[in-house]
């Protein structure tokens, strides 16, 4: 579940992409939790009419994740199945990455894979039929014309896993699964609650997983491409047979034949594919690890670094984790070699660099396995000193130079009084002037705190310390 500035944030994307309406929707399941369709239409004050629209779009574009609880039925009464709606925070905050999205497609796949990414950003979830109607219908030509090339395009991507099949539309689960109890009876004359504001993040966040995994399809029909870009065509069988014994299994064939065509029209007319956000956020995470060494150390250490990624990139479970799968020294040098930037090194080179990411001072490597033969990307350190050097150019460059070197050493120490740092940095008396703290606690970057002198035993008196913000 996103934070107080995350929520909000979800709140503004969708107003500025859907309207209003829609925007009333989302901050209801945003503030308050999963909630049925009876409570958000008490809570958005929405007519039944808008509110379907609203929620169809949200759903629509992956927003919104509809679920089903059963609960069980009183004395004889059979169970009561009642469908809610929990909102996707992550996907929601993903549409400002769209541009950064396109641009990966484009230059792994080309502007054609492009093209085909787009319309699923813009529409949300489409079947291969409207991917190939859309694309006729920008490229004024005939779908028969643009057919084979969408299909071949459409083809890469889902090996790339940019794209995928939509998860369920509606899972079920228990009420101890949901986390989510029913409605209590309001007793006559009693004020009616306003409905459950969850503060406790993790639990709905604990929530949301379950109903992401309960709705999400098998890995091998997760990418598993429609029937008539498989190559599953049926037997062939000679019309003009006159053979009688021919005649049942010539019939089977034409079953097996016809059912084939029927399972491609449907995987065409009715699977619906959508956008995979946890691939495009890996590819933009490995980006971002790859830059970061390469301006940290060296080309060298980078193209070590993109070689181990691409080796163990189908290996990872989830876009957010801190190590990758280790490797040993064998794997990562045939993993180097492999590309092209690093088919000519040396073993020598390559365990330098190795050794190079893996040291004290550098930390990107982190040592596995037995005797410490094997190495893992530490992706959480380098994402950190990436953020580190990202939040020092702001304040380098909003407050200068002399305030981005109070930030570099606040950020090693914690705590610090400022006659500290003035002795530690040999900074001159101007530039520790309370005017610099006060601007920079203005923008929220440090704070100050008034503690007890530890050297006076009554605590009567009082010395002024800088600390970095937890905000």
């Amino acid at each position: 579940m996103a934070t107080a500035y995350g929520r909000r944030l979800c709140c503004d994307l969708i107003q500025t992409h859907f309207g209003e309406f829609v925007q009333k929707v989302v901050k209801c399941l945003v503030y308050r939790g999963p909630l049925a369709l009876a409570d958000i239409a008490r809570f958005s004050e929405l007519n039944p009419s808008t509110l379907k629209s609203s929620l169809l779009v949200l759903v629509q574009h992956s927003c919104v994740q509809a679920y089903k609880v059963e609960h069980e039925g009183v004395g004889s009464a059979p169970p009561r199945v009642s469908t809610s709606y929990v909102p996707l925070c992550d996907n929601i905050l993903h549409r400002m990455r769209f541009p950064k999205f396109l641009l990966a497609v484009r230059e792994d796949l080309g502007e054609e894979a492009e093209s085909l990414v787009e319309g699923l950003l813009e529409h949300g979830r489409l079947t291969l039929e409207q991917i190939t109607q859309r694309t006729a219908a920008k490229a004024g030509k005939t779908e028969a014309e643009v057919v084979k090339g969408v299909k071949e395009t459409f083809a890469k991507l889902v090996a790339a896993r940019f794209i995928e099949r939509c998860p369920a539309a509606e899972p079920s689960l228990q009420p101890k699964d949901s986390n989510v109890e029913p409605p209590k009876k309001v007793p006559r004359g009693a004020a009616k609650a306003r409905g459950p504001i969850l503060s406790a993040q993790d639990t709905v966040s604990e929530v949301v997983q379950r109903i992401l995994k309960a709705a999400a399809p098998d890995e091998t029909d997760r990418f598993r491409l429609p029937i008539s870009m498989a190559g599953m065509s049926a037997p062939i069988v000679d019309n003009e047979t006159t053979d009688p014994s021919s005649l049942p299994q010539k019939r089977k064939f034409e079953a097996l034949k016809m059912d084939s065509k029927t399972a491609a029209a449907v995987d065409e007319k009715e699977v619906l594919w959508r956008v995979n956000f946890e691939q495009f956020l890996r590819k933009l995470r490995h980006q971002t690890c790859v830059d970061m060494v390469r301006t940290r150390l060296d080309a060298g250490a980078a193209i070590i670094l993109s070689a181990m990624l691409q080796a163990t990139g189908n290996q990872e479970t989830s876009a957010r984790q801190h190590h990758s799968v280790p490797l040993s020294m064998d794997a990562i040098t045939q993993a180097v070699r492999s590309t092209p930037d690093g088919q000519h090194m040396t073993l020598e080179r390559i365990r330098g660099l190795v050794a190079q990411l893996a040291s004290d001072g550098v930390g990107f490597l982190a040592k596995a396995g037995e005797g410490g033969n094997s190495y893992a990307i530490n992706m959480h350190n380098i994402i950190e000193a990436r953020q580190r050097n990202e939040v020092e150019g702001i304040v380098l460059q909003r407050f200068g130079r002399e305030c981005c070197r109070i930030y570099r050493l606040l950020a090693i120490k914690g705590q610090l009084e400022q006659k500290q740092v003035r002795f530690t940095r040999q900074f001159s008396l101007v530039t520790t002037n309370n005017w610099i703290t006060l601007s920079m606690s203005l923008s929220g970057l440090c704070y100050l705190l008034f503690l007890p002198d530890w050297r006076k035993s009554d605590g009567s008196k009082k010395c002024e310390r800088v600390a970095l913000s937890s905000s």
